[in-house]
């Protein structure tokens, strides 16, 4: 084995896979995934995260919640060159420093491919949430691009997953390249905003009678397409169940599940 490459999530794990059959190199590279999102959710402790996961985002009885999936990095070899693959987000960014502080006791090379500084000189007007966003045949053009972490950078970062690793916030955002631990609220607004404009767009349509409840995906779709922040669907319509708990939302149907249900903003926060 040539070269590990870990990236964050099965998209980009499919993209980079596909990157490296065209370029005849599955052999020899392999392609690690880490199936979490690191923007959301408690990090100051495993249990935690599991309930507060299972209860807000994974919510079918027969998924499961792995935190943190570390053991898959036992198995790498200690001189075997390791590529992480980011973008500038939180949950890639955190990620990142998760995956070099289980990667410290080991005496592997490491670099970084940033495909959103990359794509800046690509396309410049493209700005990628994560890095399952970028084709497979841009992501070849950045295989060679990847830039090495020195020791003194590796215990910066651990340094700052130590740090992230004791905030009990649910949320996590990136400004100016800082990662910003908050309330899980803090899209909360801009959730009522986006129901705002849809119900407007409803009206605009269906002038003679319209149209006052929309479906719950609808709207969750419009928020998430919106976000800049990659935190997954599944977070927004937790917060817009949270808001229909708060009283701000008229609901109809069923809310154990997000394609059964519908909502309607209620008159004194349209």
């Amino acid at each position: 084995m040539n070269k590990i490459h870990i990236v964050f999530g099965d998209s980009a794990a499919g993209s980079l896979k596909h990157a490296l059959h065209l370029m005849k190199k599955t052999k020899e590279e392999r392609v690690f995934v880490v199936r979490d999102v690191f923007s959301i959710g408690p990090l100051n402790d495993p249990q935690a995260r599991i309930d507060w996961m299972q209860e807000h985002i994974i919510r079918e009885v027969e998924k499961s919640y792995d935190p943190l999936q570390s053991d898959q990095f036992k198995g790498i070899q200690d001189d075997v060159p390791v590529c992480i693959w980011v973008s500038e987000s939180a949950h890639e960014q955190t990620g990142l420093r998760f995956v070099i502080n289980e990667l410290n006791n080991t005496q592997n090379p490491i670099e970084i491919v940033n495909v959103s500084t990359q794509l800046k000189q690509l396309e410049p007007l493209f700005v990628p949430r994560t890095t399952g966003e970028v084709v497979p045949e841009k992501l070849i053009n950045m295989t060679s691009s990847g830039e090495s972490v020195s020791k003194s950078d590796q215990a910066r970062y651990i340094k700052e997953w130590q740090k992230l690793s004791k905030t009990m916030n649910d949320l996590r955002y990136l400004e100016d390249g800082i990662i910003i631990s908050t309330e899980a609220n803090y899209y909360d607004n801009f959730i009522i905003e986006c129901a705002r404009y849809l119900h407007k767009e409803l009206q605009d349509r269906t002038e003679e009678e319209p149209e006052e409840f929309m479906k719950a995906a609808r709207l969750v779709g419009e928020a998430f397409g919106n976000i800049e922040n990659h935190i997954g669907d599944a977070f927004i319509e937790y917060r817009l169940r949270e808001l229909i708990a708060n009283g701000m939302f008229e609901v109809k149907g069923d809310t154990s599940a997000m394609r059964l249900y519908s909502v309607k903003l209620k008159a004194a926060f349209m």
